[in-house]
């Protein structure tokens, strides 16, 4: 099954219905700066194109940064070892409410992740991505807050 951006909109809206969004500023205490334990659930279907494992714990920064695609983007890493990057590029984004997009790519292909707050933690689909058009697969996504150590 082909799958446009539109259709996988529905597909994160479908997924983050029953999350509690607001459009009030973010505050402190419910920052989405931090570390997370990240699980990758089972794909709907195995993707195409071959996956690079995701780190089992990242941390969402306030570093911009400036290599090509993260340019002036919130990084995303590894966490504790934030010099190992599963992928060149890896950034998040705050998007509707409290929501985010996280995005992990070689520049031809990744994953990219919609999730929405539960709690101190987040959920939501995970779907892969090439640079030519595939038969999307999806997966759920689950970040737990941990503590920075």
């Amino acid at each position: 099954m082909r799958l446009s951006m539109p259709s996988i909109g529905f597909l994160v809206a479908a997924a983050l219905g029953g999350v509690a969004c607001s459009d009030s500023a973010t505050s402190e205490s419910s920052s989405p700066l931090g570390c997370y334990t990240l699980t990758l659930g089972r794909w709907d279907h195995p993707p195409e194109e071959g996956l690079i494992h995701l780190p089992d714990q990242i941390i969402l920064t306030d570093e911009r940064g400036t290599d090509v695609l993260e340019n002036d983007r919130l990084l995303v890493r590894a966490y504790p070892d934030i010099t190992l990057q599963a992928y060149r590029w890896s950034w998040w984004e705050p998007v509707a409410g409290d929501s985010l997009r996280i995005v992990w790519s070689t520049g031809f292909s990744g994953i990219e992740m919609m999730v929405g707050r539960a709690g101190a933690d987040y959920r939501g689909i995970a779907h892969n991505f090439v640079d030519y058009p595939i038969d999307v697969s999806t997966a759920p996504v689950t970040l737990d807050r941990i503590t920075c150590t």
